[in-house]
């Protein structure tokens, strides 16, 4: 993702600041807005980029749709955080960051969570199958830490952010350890975990098989 434009970025603070100063109703809106245009964004950019794709592309795209997802957020929650404090801290509302992070769990996550399962679990069987290409490990770590991600998302309505200013900068914040911190590990178990165990355990029945027939 390429920076956002700072001249362009200090006008939009300072229109929707000016807005949320005057009444509430206003604040309202342009709060209602956000969510709104994110939830149109995924369901009309991001879900027909994942529509179709399987396997290690999907996997592929999806970490880049969140990635992407991150980098936008991050930068409309500093444009418009004078809200949590104008808006949010008036009623029982979700955190700006909050508010736009849950609709990719929502939309992109919930849709293609199956699939991602599948495609993780074949990377898997590549390395454990000597004859077969080596599964991209890094790219299943960084599945798994996105489904650790979503439980964040899924459930917590006071995200103030993904990682530091300085974690920003030297790109840390793909990783959002400050959603990791968290520490909800929900998704992660309901959607990959018991079917990651089932076939480990079968794996390792098989290879003691063999190991017997084998060794007899």
């Amino acid at each position: 993702p390429e920076p956002i434009d700072k001249m362009l970025y200090f006008a939009i603070q300072q229109l929707t600041y000016k807005m949320a100063c005057q009444q509430a109703s206003l604040a309202r809106q342009v709060y209602d807005a956000l969510a709104r245009s994110t939830e149109d964004y995924l369901r009309g950019t991001v879900l027909p980029a994942l529509r179709g794709m399987t396997g290690e592309a999907l996997l592929r795209e999806l970490r880049a749709r969140w990635w992407n997802h991150l980098f936008m957020v991050h930068w409309l929650n500093a444009i418009n955080t004078h809200l949590n404090h104008s808006f949010v801290e008036q009623g029982d509302y979700a955190c700006i960051m909050s508010l736009l992070l849950k609709p990719f769990y929502e939309i992109v996550w919930v849709a293609h969570r199956a699939a991602a399962r599948q495609a993780v679990l074949g990377e898997i069987n590549k390395s454990r199958n000597a004859n077969g290409a080596a599964g991209d490990r890094e790219l299943v770590k960084n599945i798994v830490r996105i489904a650790t991600h979503m439980g964040a998302c899924s459930t917590n309505r006071k995200i103030i952010g993904v990682t530091t200013k300085s974690g920003f900068k030297k790109s840390t914040w793909k990783d959002a350890p400050l959603l990791l911190d968290h520490k909800d590990l929900s998704v992660y178990k309901a959607d990959f975990e018991t079917d990651f165990l089932t076939a480990t355990r079968a794996y390792y029945e098989a290879q003691a098989q063999n190991w017997v027939a084998q060794g007899s």
